[in-house]
């Protein structure tokens, strides 16, 4: 009976000293897991003549890391920083009804759809070199009407809805394959 409490006693004992090496038995978790990874989110690049697209996405993608329990916003450029660009902004319409053609005024815009999309880049950088990137593109409908401002209104909303389905699916991403 001695010899097996010595064997479990040595067991246990290097079973400790490997753990308090930093080894472990099964998966390695990820960093941003462990530890909360800390990112300053810069206002986004804008490649396009687009105003509305890179305020939409860097509200999104702070709100995002804000939202995610393994990710802490930080307001300082000394942390790891996820940097975005919007690359391209692109619109589309698209009819929802036969007969659009010959329908009039208000009828014809009613059945029109616009869908905006958003074509953007992302970057981590670990002390200015970049450890992760990612590229995406969300498209959201934006119905158009007979008042122009009311149409730039929708698209605008569209381009913000984009920008947050962008934000999320990034930030997933990163989550498991970082």
């Amino acid at each position: 009976m001695i010899p097996c409490r010595r064997l479990l006693l040595g067991v246990v004992m290097l079973a400790f000293t490997v753990s308090a090496c930093g080894y472990s038995l099964g998966q390695p978790r990820s960093e941003l897991v462990q530890g909360g990874l800390r990112l300053h989110v810069p206002v986004a690049e804008n490649r396009t003549v687009d105003l509305t697209a890179p305020v939409a996405l860097t509200e999104a993608l702070k709100d995002a890391v804000a939202r995610h329990p393994a990710l802490r916003l930080s307001e300082k450029p000394s942390a790891d920083t996820l940097s975005a660009r919007v690359e391209q902004v692109t619109s589309e319409t698209r009819v929802l009804q036969q007969g659009t053609l010959q329908a009039t005024g208000k009828q014809r815009l009613q059945s029109l759809i616009r869908e905006s999309c958003l074509h953007a880049s992302l970057r981590l950088l670990r002390n200015g070199l970049e450890v992760w990137s990612w590229q995406g593109t969300e498209c959201e409908p934006a119905f158009q009407d007979m008042y122009q401002a009311q149409s730039d209104a929708n698209r605008n909303q569209a381009l913000r809805t984009a920008s947050t389905r962008l934000a999320q699916r990034a930030l997933r991403d990163l989550a498991e394959g970082f």
